[in-house]
């Protein structure tokens, strides 16, 4: 790198710019269109996947929608219902 490249000061502490702020700025170059970023987007179908999973009948546990504060749906409070039954 060239000593005239970078900015510096003269003998009277004046700033003198370097040649490097003659060329272009990054405003100037072009830039690819912007994406989103890929793996958020697969985390965010892999939540969506769990989420349907374990909130939907097929996975979901009494335990798990009693703390969520969620209404168990009524294959779920059916199943339930006929396991406290069988417990009496």
């Amino acid at each position: 790198m060239a000593a005239n490249e970078v900015d510096y000061e003269d003998e009277e502490h004046n700033f003198v710019p370097g040649a490097w702020r003659h060329g272009p700025h990054w405003e100037d170059v072009p830039q690819p269109p912007a994406r989103g970023n890929l793996a958020t987007v697969n985390v965010r179908h892999q939540q969506e996947h769990l989420r349907d999973y374990f909130v939907f009948p097929v996975g979901a546990v009494d335990w798990h929608q009693r703390m969520a504060g969620v209404v168990l749906p009524a294959a779920v409070e059916e199943r339930n219902g006929s396991e406290a039954e069988d417990e009496y």
